[in-house]
């Protein structure tokens, strides 16, 4: 079981080595119970749905700077349909038992695919982190004050939704951990194209920033940019 210590700040702090070694464990755990379910050979051809609506379920514990520590349950879900990536989505809610991360799997994947994709980790690690950091982000909103949860669970409508204050939060958490990749280049940049440019590019950095921006009012995306600025602060990026 991870335990999570986490401040709070403006970009909260997650400890980022503890979230890959949880990404890592849950995909070998998941990895296990799909090769258990393909001891029945007739398995593999069955799309994940057919087999179990459930695959996996964990504890983790979520701890922030005020000592208030909350163990989260994590499940594995099927969702109906078939997505393009196995891991479709996450989210994050609250039951009269405590807080649970669920994460939901294509359930038209066949067994056979799925145990592809998980034995040769095509992308799986990574995806998989990048849904925990969020979902642990909106996690801590909800243990600070149970309004912080986001109110626009429709993707649909996109304008509402990446403009709701904690996708924004949450995404802003994604935006530096991206940039956050190529500390050692930021400060070339800024002095290689200058303040206006170079942060352009320090931006782009971030496939989530390319992806989301146009959507961001401009208030909203004044608040990433500042987090940027904070981040590359702390790096010394801004020295020169």
């Amino acid at each position: 079981m991870a335990v999570l210590t986490i401040r709070l700040a403006r970009v909260i702090p997650v400890d980022k080595t503890v979230v890959r070694q949880l990404a890592k464990s849950l995909n070998d755990d998941l990895l296990r119970e799909f090769k258990l379910a393909s001891r029945q050979t007739k398995n593999l051809a069955k799309s994940l749905r057919d087999i179990r609506s459930v695959w996996l379920q964990d504890e983790t514990e979520v701890t922030d700077v005020r000592g208030l520590e909350k163990a989260v349950k994590i499940v594995f879900r099927v969702l109906p349909g078939r997505d393009s990536t196995l891991m479709t989505s996450a989210a994050v809610g609250t039951t009269s038992h405590g807080p649970v991360l669920v994460v939901d799997l294509s359930g038209g994947w066949t067994l056979e695919e799925a145990l592809d994709a998980m034995s040769f980790r095509h992308g799986v690690d990574a995806r998989l982190y990048d849904l925990l950091l969020h979902e642990i982000t909106h996690l801590i909103d909800v243990l600070r004050k149970p309004e912080y949860a986001s109110q626009h669970g429709d993707v649909s409508d996109e304008k509402a939704y990446y403009n709701d204050p904690a996708e924004v939060r949450a995404y802003m958490q994604t935006v530096v951990d991206e940039i956050s990749y190529h500390k050692d280049r930021l400060a070339k940049l800024l002095k290689v194209f200058g303040p206006q440019k170079g942060m352009q590019m320090i931006l782009n950095l971030s496939k989530t920033w390319v992806q989301i921006s146009p959507i961001w009012t401009p208030s909203n995306k004044k608040k990433v940019i500042k987090s940027v600025y904070q981040f590359m602060g702390s790096t010394g990026a801004l020295d020169g």
